[in-house]
């Protein structure tokens, strides 16, 4: 069963239902509108609303009775979306941008080069806009954990909300804390396998990381210039990390 990025998702009641193998979206699902080449569109079903963009207005109750994958037309027929089942890919090409973030071809090259995998202890700092956030919890959930970390409260509040409705609050926490200073803090006795830092100055949190990591643990760092590659490297070797 291919369950895409939702193991669980909530219903209006509250209670957690699986939803990966359905064929259908149900009320307080999200589902991603295809409205074209490298055009989509998230949105969350409510029985009797109605949703308006360039191509039209769409009945919330049509896309609800529709099956994944299909399209479904305007009330007055001249446009069209796609409804697709949702997933980190489709996420991370749709997600409302809080900052920027790291995109599907960076996300599958990091991802290998952590090596998690379901049942993993994974960290991230920082949150941002969530994209990385989904990918790790889909690879290490349900069984394994992924905690989030970002300073700004707001973009941490906005993950949190995103997380519980997307049925991922069980193996994904996300958590506002300022790590260069505050460094991890994870449950009591819990260790991580990887470690990602996506943050301006990453050395700062490096000595925090690896506290935190497992012995063997990998740890990963993300930067758009060579300067903090740079800075980053010399720090984790000054701290006994290997295999650079």
């Amino acid at each position: 069963i291919d369950r895409g990025m939702l193991h669980t998702s909530l219903a209006p009641g509250g209670e957690a239902r699986e939803v990966g193998s359905r064929e259908k979206p149900e009320e307080g699902d999200l589902v991603i509108l295809s409205q074209g080449h490298a055009s989509l569109q998230t949105c969350y079903l409510e029985k009797g609303k109605i949703l308006q963009n360039k191509h039209g207005s769409f009945l919330h109750d049509e896309l609800l009775a529709t099956k994944f994958g299909t399209k479904v037309f305007s009330r007055d027929r001249k446009g069209f979306v796609m409804v697709l089942r949702p997933s980190p890919e489709l996420w991370t090409e749709s997600l409302p941008h809080r900052t920027q973030i790291i995109y599907n071809p960076d996300i599958s090259a990091i991802l290998l080069r952590m090596q998690l995998k379901p049942g993993s202890i994974g960290i991230e700092s920082g949150t941002g806009s969530g994209s990385m956030t989904h990918s790790m919890g889909r690879l290490v959930g349900p069984t394994g954990h992924v905690y989030s970390f970002d300073f700004h409260q707001p973009r941490v509040e906005q993950a949190q909300e995103e997380v519980k409705r997307h049925g991922m609050q069980r193996h994904v926490t996300v958590a506002c804390a300022d790590v260069y200073q505050a460094g991890f803090a994870l449950p009591e006795g819990v260790y991580a396998d990887a470690a990602l830092l996506d943050l301006p100055n990453p050395w700062h949190a490096v000595v925090h990381a690896k506290n935190v990591l497992k012995d063997r643990g990998r740890l990963c760092s993300f930067s758009p210039c060579v300067e903090q590659v740079s800075k980053t490297c010399d720090m984790m070797r000054a701290l006994g990390f290997t295999d650079l």
